[in-house]
């Protein structure tokens, strides 16, 4: 929202605002009430423009009675002129929706982001012994299974059991 070129916030606006995010959720007032905890007669006048912008802790009640991806409570902030606390909201909520990743996740993303960047070579993949799993036909190979796998591929292309030579290209079958 550009702050400069915005019209002061009025109650109608609000009301307007809030009854279209309402019904985009799908939600009745009544459902609204039960998921907010503010009762039905206030959120009424509120879409109505009958009574004035709510306060934070009320936008915030509200917002809890919306999906996400609808409405949030910085984007109620928001639509009730509160832009200054809309923006520090808006941080926490980007903090809370994508928490910190530990160590561990993080290699992981690493190793499978690098698994999905490069040409995969099978018997490195089958050789794994962590994530992720081999499956065939959506049945996860164990470890014997992996392992029938690399000796039937051995069998089948002896020529290719010494690495090859030069180590920055992938040796193809001829045709």
């Amino acid at each position: 929202m550009n702050r400069e070129s915005n019209p002061e916030v009025t109650p109608e606006l609000f009301g307007k605002a809030l009854r279209e995010a309402r019904q985009e959720n799908g939600l009745t007032l009544v459902e609204m009430s039960k998921g907010s905890k503010v009762s039905q007669p206030y959120l009424s006048q509120l879409e109505n423009g009958k009574t004035g912008i709510p306060s934070p802790e009320i936008l915030k009640k509200i917002a809890n009675a919306f999906e996400p991806h609808i409405m949030t409570y910085s984007g109620l902030l928001e639509i009730a002129g509160h832009f200054e606390l809309a923006d520090a909201v808006k941080h926490q909520e980007a903090i809370e929706a994508f928490p910190p990743f530990s160590e561990g996740e993080l290699r992981e993303m690493r190793e499978h982001e690098a698994f999905l960047a490069g040409i995969i070579d099978i018997k490195k993949f089958l050789e794994r012994k962590v994530t992720p799993h081999a499956l065939y036909n959506g049945h996860r190979l164990s470890n014997q299974d992996r392992q029938r796998v690399l000796d039937v591929l051995k069998a089948l292309f002896p020529e290719y059991q010494k690495p090859p030579v030069q180590n920055s290209e992938v040796n193809s079958k001829p045709e």
